[in-house]
């Protein structure tokens, strides 16, 4: 089976969201409040306290992805919702709590995790300073990160993440699939590094899913590539299909990664160097990106 080819403190201090931290994506939530500027409004938004859905942290656009009305640079599980933000994993483990919400902590009783990356597609800043590659037209619309292309390969990336051996979370949506096109599918790829004028794949560890028209059924896999080598998992059948919506998550270490893919997780190790950045690949697939995020853990 071959997959493809180519690929601060929770609270205010993530990236992402294009510096302006609000609105919500499509019907997940109310429609932000009015502005209502004076006295009551201690973050100086513009927004009063009272409606202010991070009373706390500048957020005019009240950006809330998950819904739970908590603002997406306040909420400490931004993608789940979980409006109470529970965070007591670490303290029940006598250790000091996190930033991270007991919602969605990669690791909830262990100390030192943070989300150092959030992008919600809700603004193009969120999709500034990456780069693409192959048949792809990325663009930011109706909160997601969108590539309609469904011939060949379509690549983003971006290099100067210092992301290296993070946890990445990312949900994707299909919404075409090729009829001809030999592989179909995406994936997020970590550690990764790719410039111009070396191999056109670039090199990294993805975590997604694929079906090749060579083999039967569709599968979830783990890629590993260096240049033009691939090495890929297979972990059971399941549907790749328009209208699917999937969560992808790939745990990094070194030249190791663990994968997850809805019920099925598996573990694998690279033969090639590493490096910090990500990469969104979809091959013969319209994909809608409803978010992408990252954590790492503080030395």
């Amino acid at each position: 089976m071959i997959l493809g080819a180519v690929a601060g403190q929770l609270g205010c201090g993530f990236e992402g969201q294009g510096g302006a931290a609000g609105g919500a994506d499509a019907g997940t939530t109310p429609d932000a409040p009015a502005v209502i500027p004076g006295p009551g409004d201690k973050d100086g938004d513009g927004l009063k306290d009272n409606v202010d859905n991070c009373p706390a942290a500048p957020n005019a656009a009240q950006y809330d992805e998950d819904g739970d009305r908590v603002g997406d640079v306040c909420d400490n599980c931004p993608h789940l919702a979980n409006a109470g933000q529970e965070n007591v994993g670490e303290t029940g483990a006598g250790q000091a709590a996190d930033p991270v919400g007991d919602a969605c902590d990669p690791r909830p009783t262990v100390s030192k995790d943070r989300i150092s990356l959030f992008l919600a597609y809700n603004s193009t800043a969120d999709f500034a300073g990456w780069s693409v590659a192959g048949d792809q037209n990325f663009a930011v619309s109706g909160g997601a990160l969108r590539n309609t292309t469904t011939t060949d390969l379509a690549l983003a990336w971006r290099n100067d993440l210092d992301l290296r051996d993070a946890t990445l979370v990312t949900k994707v949506k299909y919404t075409a699939l090729s009829s001809t096109y030999q592989f179909r599918g995406f994936a997020v790829v970590g550690n990764f590094s790719r410039s111009t004028g070396n191999n056109a794949l670039g090199s990294g560890l993805g975590c997604g899913e694929m079906h090749d028209a060579g083999l039967p059924g569709t599968f979830f896999n783990a890629a590993r590539y260096g240049g033009t080598a691939f090495d890929n998992e297979v972990n059971g059948a399941t549907t790749l299909a328009v209208d699917k919506s999937a969560v992808y998550s790939a745990t990094l270490a070194g030249t190791t990664i663990s994968c997850r893919a809805g019920a099925q997780t598996w573990t694998r190790t690279a033969s090639f160097s590493v490096d910090d950045g990500i990469a969104l690949s979809a091959w013969g697939a319209g994909v809608d990106i409803e978010y992408l995020l990252a954590f790492t853990i503080d030395d």
